[in-house]
């Protein structure tokens, strides 16, 4: 299932879609927060849209069987919080860890790229490598 958070909602609860059968999620451009664990035990979810605009990430959101091969976080995003993420790749809108993310924010085989060490090609987010920056 792929489903598009609803303009007008502008936070996600605890395990407010939590379910192992939805693949994609595309957040509306109002969501502003996304509460603690809201997408764990996801065993299906594949992908999720951040809008920009979105605030504030809680912790585990995105932790114990998902899918995702990877995420971006917008520069909107101020806070996120203790090990939000974890098994996935995150490439982030911003040159630096902002003051309101946990230390901790990634855990668990994550790779963390800053703006400015990754980029889109062909519409897909990669790193970039030593030699396309030389």
């Amino acid at each position: 299932i792929d489903i598009v958070i609803p303009q007008g909602v502008k936070y996600v609860t605890s395990f407010g879609l939590a379910s192992d059968i939805i693949k994609t999620v595309k957040c509306n451009s109002e969501l502003e927060v996304i509460c603690g664990e809201a997408f764990a035990y996801m065993s299906s979810l594949e992908k999720i849209e951040f809008n920009d605009g979105l605030k504030e990430i809680g912790a585990f959101c995105f932790n114990f069987f998902h899918n995702l091969d990877y995420v971006i976080i917008p520069k909107s995003v101020e806070i996120i919080e203790y090990q939000a993420f974890e098994n996935v790749t995150i490439y982030c809108e911003v040159e630096e860890k902002p003051v309101g993310w946990d230390k901790d924010f990634a855990e668990n085989n994550c790779e963390v790229y800053w703006k400015g060490t990754w980029e889109y090609v062909d519409g897909i987010s990669q790193p970039i490598t030593n030699e396309e920056v030389a």
